[in-house]
């Protein structure tokens, strides 16, 4: 009896173990079902072994591995607790714990934090920018996105009410709204900073806006950043948050999106390899910024790449040095990643980073180059339409060419095999 109990309970946590790795768990989570699974299975020999003799000796291994199970037990508790919150992501089958990321998909926080950078700027302009000045523009502003303005009123202190903004985006799809939002605040804050430029000047007009954003947007900072909401400001403004933005795009977003999904032995070799990697930056990302659950420190990367207060700041020469970091670490590791999840699951977790983005985000990084660069499988449709005629072409031509030459090798085979069966045919008649 004792024994048919004993196999019972060794092959339910056995199967614990398997479905573990099978269901759509978080990491961690998964992390830590397994330990107390693990913990629970190796006490099972000690608790079988005291029940055939007796031994004290057993009975305090069998009380520490149970122990034990009980703390992995509460933690995977607490993880649980944290994963009710969030629905079943199907494409990744995986259970969101990222809290930004779930809100993200709520426009009207988004459009909370629009009018409250909206109106701070109005603020900052002192009496330039009037009561008569700011209808101006939002009816200029109105002929472009209709929907967005409709009934908006400025009082007498300058305030703009956008209130009806609410009304009249019930009536849209919820996966437009945001767009919506994103285009009409975006070409008001360029016409409201060029109005108050002509007055002062355009520099003064963006480091006000500048300043505005950065203490508006403080608490918020990654949901504008998963929104791409940087690169949807004019341009000129916001130089050190473009830069941050696509750091926090690329490593915060991307590339941990692919170590959290990862098992813990390959985020251990890929942080204690820095060998592998060429250039210093790099090196120290994934030693220094890089924690073992997966997670990356974008404050350390940040401080890697920026410093507060520099003059003279190139916005574009700090993006290519961040995105050649990135592509650097992409190009040596994803070949391992790859095997590690899949090319469709890998691939699908950086298209999630970059797909989601508004039209103008990408349109950026298409022209800087980004885009382009991605590995091959991600965003092919967006690749496609920036490319030229004769890149087109050049495309064209290189895949017909792997056709041809793999159609070559597949009617080689063929004769290969048709000669083998004819071999074989000989012999059967031999015998």
């Amino acid at each position: 009896m004792i024994d048919a109990l004993f196999i019972l309970a060794f092959c339910t946590f056995t199967m614990v173990w398997i479905f573990n790795y099978l269901l759509p768990f978080h990491t961690r989570l998964r992390y830590y079902l397994s330990l107390a699974a693990f913990s629970h299975w190796l006490g099972l020999i000690p608790f079988y072994l005291y029940l055939k003799d007796g031994s004290e000796l057993m009975l305090v291994f069998v009380m520490i591995s149970f122990s034990l199970t009980g703390i992995f037990g509460a933690l995977c508790g607490r993880e649980l607790i944290k994963c009710s919150e969030f629905p079943l992501d199907s494409k990744r089958r995986v259970l969101i714990t990222n809290k930004e990321k779930y809100v993200i998909k709520d426009y009207a926080l988004s459009l909370k934090i629009y009018i409250e950078l909206m109106n701070s700027f109005i603020r900052s302009t002192t009496t330039v920018l009037d009561q008569k000045l700011i209808l101006n523009i939002i009816e200029n502003v109105k002929k472009k996105v209709p929907v967005i303005y409709e009934n908006c009123e400025v009082g007498k202190n300058r305030t703009v009410d956008f209130s009806p903004i609410r009304s009249s985006l019930d009536s849209i799809d919820e996966a437009e709204r945001i767009h919506l939002i994103h285009e009409g605040f975006s070409s008001l804050i360029e016409n409201l900073i060029e109005s108050y430029g002509t007055t002062t000047s355009m520099e003064v007009s963006r480091q006000i806006f500048d300043t505005v954003f950065s203490s508006t947007i403080k608490g918020y900072r990654d949901i504008f950043y998963r929104c791409g909401i940087p690169f949807q400001m004019p341009e000129g403004t916001l130089k050190m948050e473009k830069a941050r933005f696509l750091a926090f795009l690329m490593f915060k977003d991307a590339l941990e999106g692919l170590m959290k999904e990862c098992q813990w032995e390959m985020i251990a070799r890929i942080h204690s390899s820095p060998e592998k990697l060429k250039r210093d930056i790099s090196k120290r990302i994934v030693t220094k910024c890089l924690s073992t659950d997966g997670t990356i420190d974008i404050q350390k990367v940040n401080a890697l790449f920026l410093t507060e207060g520099q003059k003279n700041f190139k916005s574009s020469k700090k993006m290519d040095q961040i995105s050649n970091e990135f592509f650097h670490i992409l190009n040596v590791w994803l070949p391992e990643i790859r095997k590690h999840l899949g090319d469709e699951n890998a691939n699908s977790i950086i298209e999630s980073s970059f797909s989601r983005l508004p039209a103008r985000t990408k349109n950026i990084l298409s022209e800087i180059g980004i885009i382009n660069r991605l590995p091959e499988g991600v965003l092919e449709n967006e690749k496609i339409s920036t490319m030229s005629k004769e890149e087109l072409e050049f495309q064209v031509k290189e895949r017909t060419n792997k056709l041809q030459k793999a159609l070559v090798k597949v009617k080689k085979t063929k004769r290969e095999l048709h000669r083998a069966y004819k071999e074989l045919k000989k012999l059967d008649k031999m015998k």
